[in-house]
């Protein structure tokens, strides 16, 4: 954040001198006008050296794994892992439920796309695994003090799934 000050303020005062110099050879502008000129400067150089600056602010992996929850179905499936796929406004996702830390499980929706890969494992039986992985920065390196955090920001690396083999259908009919 401290470049953006910094810049910010150079950029006004190149501003103003660009306009003085301007003033010097006999075009005339407003006082008031300096000052239109620096603050609108002074917020497009914040704008883009924010942008610029977080190319240089290293990202890392962050990844956490769930426990897939078997779930009972009114067809009879039953005591063993399904996962369900289905569109929403011509998005694609899978459907599933994990378990959470105090036993309950919770549905949970991800983007059925390239970054998702399912692999059946035979160590399985009556569970699954989802590893969700996502790339964040890392404001704990120095660089991070001259930038405008985004703690929020962050992109999907691949969720990786595990699950017991036979789980997969590759054909199937429809009633």
């Amino acid at each position: 954040m401290y470049s953006l000050i910094t810049l910010a303020v150079i950029i006004g005062i190149l501003c103003s001198a660009v306009l003085k110099q301007l003033r010097k050879k006999g075009y005339s502008f407003p006082r008031g006008l300096t000052l239109v000129f620096s603050v609108i400067a002074l917020v497009i150089s914040c704008i883009v050296a924010q942008e610029i600056l977080h190319l240089f602010v290293p990202t890392k992996l962050i990844s956490k794994e769930y426990k897939l929850s078997a779930m009972r179905t009114s067809s009879g499936t039953y005591g063993s892992f399904a996962m369900g796929t289905g569109t929403t406004n011509s998005f694609t996702k899978f459907s599933l439920y994990v378990v959470n830390d105090d036993g309950s499980a919770s549905p949970l929706d991800i983007a059925a796309d390239e970054r998702v890969k399912i692999f059946e494992d035979s160590s399985l039986k009556d569970t699954g695994y989802l590893t969700h992985t996502v790339k964040k920065y890392d404001y704990s390196t120095p660089i991070a003090n001259w930038v405008w955090q985004r703690p929020n920001w962050e992109k999907l690396v691949t969720d990786q799934l595990r699950v017991p083999v036979g789980t997969l259908l590759h054909t199937f009919t429809a009633q």
